[in-house]
């Protein structure tokens, strides 16, 4: 038998005019703080990084703004835990199926 393996992720999503053609909202990983940032997914260049300065400066998305992207993650596999600021938490909660 398989077991299907979710991780329950922290993220803070974010909206930002920077990507004119694109979808503008950013989802920040909180619980991967690299170096002076963190672990980040955006429609334009899929994973990347952002600094956590850059981060603070984009307003917090609205549920409605988020939600294409959200859902995008969830289909990638991603238990997605919608948090409300960049605090960073430190963990990732892990469920089998």
């Amino acid at each position: 038998m398989v077991r299907m393996v979710k991780h329950h992720i922290p993220v803070h999503f974010v909206f930002t005019e920077l990507w004119r053609d694109s979808d503008p909202v950013t989802a920040v990983f909180i619980h991967t703080k690299i170096r002076d940032g963190f672990d980040a997914y955006a429609e334009v260049g899929q994973h990347t990084w952002v600094s956590e300065q850059w981060a603070r400066q984009q307003r917090p998305a609205t549920p409605q703004e988020y939600a294409p992207l959200m859902a995008e993650l969830q289909r990638m596999g991603y238990a997605v835990e919608v948090s409300p600021s960049l605090a960073p938490v430190g963990w990732v909660r892990v469920t089998e199926y």
